[in-house]
């Protein structure tokens, strides 16, 4: 068996992994970093593809995060109430 085949014989890895990969983002981002260090080499293995889409997704949320930091949505801004203010 193949490793193309492996990847091909769960349609759900497409739609998995990116959850998976944002919730351990927030949860503890030391084990991505685990992951890319240890995993990311030149022999492709399955382990190699899933932490390349793995760095992939977290490159592409940080893009979608960026212009956020020049102009925060209304919810992020924190609007400091003092006693006796509504």
């Amino acid at each position: 068996m193949t490793q193309s085949h492996e990847r091909k014989r769960c349609p759900v890895c497409p739609q998995l992994l990116p959850c998976v990969v944002e919730v351990t983002r927030w949860y503890d981002m030391r084990i991505l970093e685990e992951l890319w260090g240890g995993s990311l080499v030149p022999a492709a293995g399955l382990l190699c593809y899933g932490a390349a889409q793995a760095l992939k997704f977290s490159v592409v949320h940080a893009a979608k995060l960026k212009p956020m930091l020049q102009q925060p949505p209304p919810s992020w801004q924190v609007r400091v109430v003092r006693r006796g203010e509504h």
